[in-house]
Order: structure tokens, then sequence, then C-alpha cells
């Protein structure tokens, strides 16, 4: 018999994502945004049978802590602070986001499909 603390868990197997209400910008972010000109970022969307990939294009935005999601009634809110620019993008899609990165200037949302 294999004591039950050494079996392997059910969660190594499985990749984790991390499904994201909203993120918000910290108030000092937040004020330095209203002041900076806004601009729509250029957006590349790509669909999979179980997922939907938006890749936003943010020069200069360089880490998460520059960038706010707030998911509203049916659609997602996206702003990102650059060093002279705040992008501001509404995605008009309720769907739940299931994971998202930045790198390069270019953050990547995954969102998951309705079931």
């Amino acid at each position: 018999r294999v004591p039950i603390n050494n079996l392997p868990s059910v969660e190594q197997g499985i990749k984790k994502t991390r499904e994201t209400k909203s993120v918000k910008l910290p108030y000092g972010v937040l004020k330095k945004f209203s002041k900076l000109p806004k601009q729509e970022p250029t957006t590349h969307i790509r669909r999979f049978s179980d997922k939907i990939i938006y890749e936003i294009e943010m020069p200069g935005v360089k880490s998460e802590k520059e960038i706010s999601m707030i998911k509203l009634e049916n659609s997602i809110e996206v702003r990102g602070i650059g060093k002279n620019v705040a992008y501001q993008k509404i995605i008009p899609i309720n769907l739940p986001v299931k994971d998202y990165n930045i790198s390069k200037g270019k953050l990547v949302l995954e969102l998951g499909l309705k079931e």
C-alpha cells in the first residue's frame, strides 16, 4: 500500500489558470492615467475551439502593475499606462478572463468560452 501523503495530486497534471474578475490600478497610477493623452491600442483576435486570445498592443507598458482590467456588465475595459500615453480599450464581449500576461508591450488575454 502507498500512503495517501505520497500519492500524486490531481492538480499536478492540470494547468493552473487565474480567472480574474477585476484588476484595478492603484490611486497614484490612476491619477497619472487621467493626465496622459488617451489612445486606443491595436488588437488582434484569435479564436480556438475552447478559448479566444486577445493580443492588445501597448508599447511602453512594462508590467502588470500598469494594467487595469475591469469586468463590466457586457464587456471588459482594459487600461494601460505607457511612458507618454494612456491606452484604453473596451472589449465588447461577455466572457471570463482565464489568464493574462504582458511582455514586450503586448498584453495577451485568454478568454474562456461559456458552456
